[in-house]
């Protein structure tokens, strides 16, 4: 009757939903490793598991600096190359205050931190710098799930000098 028809009906989906699950914090780890190795140019951010790669220096060699506004384009990536947002490719930006606290992903800070005026950058952002265990992205990104991020920094608005 109609349950079994449910039940096949689950089984044909499955498949397609095994992409999105979640990952172990042991092999996170372990994708987080094998990304690095397969291309020599990441560079590591201090001791933590964000990994960079500078692709334009910008337009100074100013550093953006908390309470600046940033407006930035981006498209974020699963590791296997699915776009879980293209902002960029659809023309969109993102205008924030650096350094104000839930604007954004904080692997999106430490990238922006790493940029300046008119830069961009290729992020190996691990999740806990990103959606974390609990996953997010409106179900798009699954748990423990390392993100590439695509970011160029289009404008800052540099405050007046000084502590405001």
């Amino acid at each position: 009757g109609m349950i079994a028809i449910e039940l096949s009906f689950l089984a044909e989906r499955e498949p397609e939903r095994a992409v999105v699950r979640g990952l172990s914090p042991e092999a996170e780890r372990g994708l987080l490793d094998s990304l690095v190795k397969s291309d020599g140019r990441w560079k590591r951010w201090g001791t933590s598991q964000l990994h960079y790669r500078i692709l334009e220096p910008g337009n100074d060699t100013l550093a953006i600096s908390k309470g600046q506004e940033v407006t930035i384009t981006y498209t974020g990536l699963l590791p296997d190359s699915t776009v879980i947002d293209g902002l960029r490719d659809s023309g969109g930006e993102l205008t924030f205050v650096f350094g104000d606290p839930d604007q954004v992903i904080e692997g999106l800070e430490v990238a922006v931190s790493l940029l300046h005026d008119g830069g961009s950058g290729r992020f190996l952002i691990p999740s806990e710098l990103a959606f974390g265990a609990l996953g997010g992205g409106a179900g798009s990104v699954p748990p423990n799930m390392p993100l590439i991020y695509e970011v160029e920094v289009l404008r800052v608005v540099r405050g007046p000098d000084g502590p405001s």
